[in-house]
């Protein structure tokens, strides 16, 4: 397990702008499950926070991210939402 030092969950593909993990007991890993998600750990309610809307509030728990895919039945193909 990797340990990613910045808690940035995901990255915007054009502006800079992040997802990113704020708080004291927070830990964000990568190369966990073998595909691109990560794993966050929260011992303490944190945030979420991102340049272009409000914070998240986050309890504690496991939890699981990933890439958000979605189906476009015109071009009949999935492919990754962009922030």
């Amino acid at each position: 397990m990797k340990k990613k030092k910045n808690n940035i969950l995901a990255e915007g593909e054009a502006t800079g702008h992040h997802h990113k993990v704020v708080g004291d007991s927070v830990a964000v890993y990568e190369e966990v499950y073998g595909d691109n998600s990560l794993k966050l750990e929260v011992h303490e309610e944190c945030e979420v926070t991102h340049q272009e809307h409000n914070t998240i509030p986050v309890k504690p728990g496991t939890y699981r991210t990933g890439k958000v895919i979605e189906y476009d039945p015109f071009q009949q193909r999935a492919r990754e939402v962009a922030d």
